[in-house]
């Protein structure tokens, strides 16, 4: 399983909901297809790609008015969401990391 892509609304400096990430997905032949790498000047957005995807996993202990996009004055938007596209067999994942107990 890998992601797709990442969907971000009013997310931090992601303002509005036009700010769509599209993920290389490793075509299983070129060494390297599936890499990606997050490049960019300070506070252009790289860091809060990842608290995007731990907001989706884990949810978030942080209060919300610190996550909603302030890149507009005078405009702070009422919600926020985000969203993960994944691609690839979902069983071979789970069976990839099933681990069975070990004896000491």
């Amino acid at each position: 399983m890998f992601i797709k892509s990442l969907k971000i609304e009013n997310f931090k400096g992601y303002h509005g909901s036009n700010n769509n990430l599209e993920f290389n997905i490793p075509d299983g032949n070129t060494e390297g297809s599936g890499l990606n790498i997050f490049v960019g000047e300070n506070n252009s957005g790289k860091s809060t790609i990842f608290e995007v995807m731990d907001f989706i996993k884990d949810g978030t202990k942080k209060n919300l008015e610190d996550l909603l996009s302030k890149s507009v004055p005078d405009s702070i938007p009422e919600h926020l969401s985000a969203e993960i596209v994944f691609t690839g067999n979902l069983s071979e994942v789970i069976a990839a990391h099933v681990q069975g107990n070990k004896v000491a």
